[in-house]
């Protein structure tokens, strides 16, 4: 969705490890009907894989590494 929306990305990767190969072995045990499965092919468009702009390894912190957080104030008017 991020990418759809045009925003940067991040993909917290720390702790997981996903095998593309498990794939059908996923679909086989989950209760995702037919119809499900055609959603998910739909959302992602053709891909087989998204790529994040932003791969967090090691925690969420590490996006202090790539993103400036700037407080905004609600009640100054824009200009």
């Amino acid at each position: 969705m991020g990418k759809d929306a045009g925003v940067l990305t991040a993909w917290a990767r720390h702790g997981k490890s996903y095998d593309p190969a498990c794939w059908d072995r996923l679909v086989r045990v989950t209760c995702w009907t037919d119809e499900d499965l055609a959603r998910q092919r739909e959302a992602l468009g053709g891909k087989s894989e998204i790529l994040p702009d932003i791969t967090l390894t090691d925690g969420f912190h590490q996006i202090l590494d790539y993103v400036d957080f700037t407080p905004v104030n609600p009640l100054q008017s824009r200009k």
